[in-house]
């Protein structure tokens, strides 16, 4: 009997799109949940209740003006309204841009202005947050969708005072699927350097990628899968509401991570498959042991970038440690019965080749590091580039290898290890964070001379956020106020941890800030000087 491999399971087909696959189960199994939201009341959506919302919403867009290509951020938290939103806009033929929720003036702008979108969906909380953010390149329509169903009404860009009308979608017909070949989603990602792109994904892409997901974890239609994390992000929404359709299951999705209530959902809805992160999955083994611990139906746990075999044996529960981005699909990855190597992410899933190169490009030997560079050996399995942006796009696939900014190694036997990022990039609670973003917004403040954000070790996983500022003469300011002024405009998972205000900063022979001398002060980049948001004092190495 022949294997078959990743690449067999997630090669896209030419003519599978996502707007069909929800209409195919909405006809075989109409009635079963396909969202469970326990923060809303456990409120159940139904195969056919989603299809339903979705076919309103699209047909209230195309009424609205918005075009069949039109780019439509999706400004909306984890609920049943981006549910509705989101597979609205992708039957519609729309393209979907990913907007933080807690996103708030000048940085909401950006993403709005750097997407040139046409329409904003959001709900009524929405609404405040688009009133921060002032004139625009652009004017979009403005959509409210409500979360207790599909029932939409139209606004003019500013008009935040208006009641709003409900589009006359009666007499609007649905366009053809849109090919799943060209721009279906634009997702804002983070990388070594400069403000957030905006990586462009068709519907083969993400599908590749759910499906993918579902061949890792076995995930089908006897199935519930649980996720908490930020519908603005893939994990989500790709390997998360679009895994779930692909295998026919059922998605429980919170509001946020909670490890008191992780367990009794798991239990209270018949969780198999769970999202968790390695930050998670640390607070969740930190929990004191009880003779419940195994009381679960949880078998396998997607993704921690690391082994941990003291939650596996304690939980009974697998972990499929392995390496991926928003641009690409599955990497490198652990197939279950292969034994692990310590500090390795796995072998290659067959969807890319893996080298290690140089600085220069040039090819490492087994065993050296150098930064991570792959290529798709079957179509349609990564990112079309990014959105208005060439220069980058061109840069990211230099000698013809996408370059993913990651530094690592390869061993004799092709186990792939992570050694880290190259540069600036900080990843916090499984996203990429761009410090040029946070170093914009703080250096609005009138009181800042100069600015730089570094990452710094956590005390769970992955990194923390410092903030280091220089003041102008005659100038004072606080860091609780620093740090109050950056909330007002970005979500709470960007707001740095640490604040160092500085008379001066280590320099480059060109005079930029040199961050590696910043990262290298104290205890890696921690100092006696550097302020601790989490206690409300000065840091100390022991605390």
């Amino acid at each position: 009997m022949t294997t078959l491999t990743a690449a067999d399971i997630v090669a896209p087909k030419r003519d599978e799109t996502i707007p069909g696959l929800l209409r195919a189960a909405a006809r075989a199994m109409p009635e079963k949940p396909f969202v469970i939201l326990p923060d809303h009341g456990g409120m159940r959506i139904s195969y056919a209740a989603t299809l339903d919302g979705a076919e309103r919403v699209a047909r209230a867009l195309a009424a609205g003006g918005v075009p069949k290509g039109g780019r439509i951020a999706l400004y909306l938290p984890n609920g049943p309204a981006y549910i509705w939103a989101w597979m609205g806009t992708l039957v519609g033929g729309a393209v979907d841009v990913g907007v933080n929720p807690g996103t708030r003036g000048q940085a909401l702008a950006y993403a709005l202005n750097k997407a040139r979108v046409d329409a904003v969906l959001t709900d009524a909380d929405g609404l405040a947050g688009l009133a921060t953010v002032g004139e625009l390149a652009v004017s979009p329509m403005v959509f409210v969708l409500g979360d207790k169903g599909p029932t939409m009404s139209m606004r003019a860009w500013g008009d935040w005072a208006s009641a709003g009308s409900e589009p006359d979608a009666s007499a609007i017909m649905l366009p053809p699927d849109a090919s799943p070949l060209v721009t279906a989603s634009i997702r804002f990602t983070s990388g070594s350097t400069g403000f957030p792109k905006g990586v462009m994904m068709s519907q083969a892409h993400m599908l590749a990628s759910a499906k993918m997901f579902n061949f890792m974890t076995g995930f089908g239609a006897q199935d519930v899968l649980f996720t908490c994390f930020p519908v603005h992000h893939v994990l989500a929404t790709v390997t998360g509401i679009l895994a779930a359709l692909c295998g026919q299951g059922t998605l429980v999705m919170t509001k946020k991570f909670s490890a008191s209530r992780f367990w009794d959902l798991a239990r209270s809805y018949g969780v198999t498959v769970s999202h968790a992160l390695d930050a998670q999955v640390a607070i969740l083994q930190s929990l004191p042991e009880t003779p419940q611990d195994r009381d679960h139906k949880i078998r396998v746990m997607y993704t921690a970038a690391s082994p941990f075999p003291v939650f596996e044996e304690r939980f009974g529960i697998r972990i499929i440690p392995l390496f991926d981005m928003s641009e690409l699909t599955v990497v490198a990855y652990y197939p279950q019965g292969l034994a692990r190597r310590p500090g390795s992410c796995g072998i290659s899933s067959s969807l890319f080749d893996i080298a290690i190169v140089d600085e220069d490009d040039y090819a490492m030997p087994p065993g050296e590091e150098g930064q991570i560079v792959v290529r798709p050996r079957v179509p349609h399995v990564m990112m079309l580039g990014y959105f208005d942006d060439a220069d980058r796009t061109v840069e990211a696939w230099g000698n013809l290898w996408f370059h993913t900014g990651d530094r690592g190694m390869l061993d004799a036997d092709g186990y792939l290890y992570f050694k880290g990022r190259l540069g600036d990039r900080i990843r916090r609670r499984g996203v990429n964070v761009s410090a040029t973003e946070l170093e914009s917004v703080a250096a609005r403040h009138p009181a800042v001379a100069e600015v730089s954000v570094i990452g710094v070790p956590a005390s769970l996983a992955e990194d923390d956020i410092k903030i280091c500022a220089s003041l102008k003469e005659g100038m004072s300011l606080t860091p609780e106020a620093l740090l109050a002024h950056m909330a007002a405009e970005l979500p709470a998972y960007l707001i740095p941890r640490y604040v160092e205000l500085r008379a001066s900063f280590p320099r480059t022979d060109t005079d930029k800030i040199r961050k590696a001398g910043l990262r290298a002060e104290g205890e890696r980049g921690l100092t006696e000087t550097t302020w601790d948001s989490s206690t409300g004092a000065l840091w100390r190495k022991d605390s």
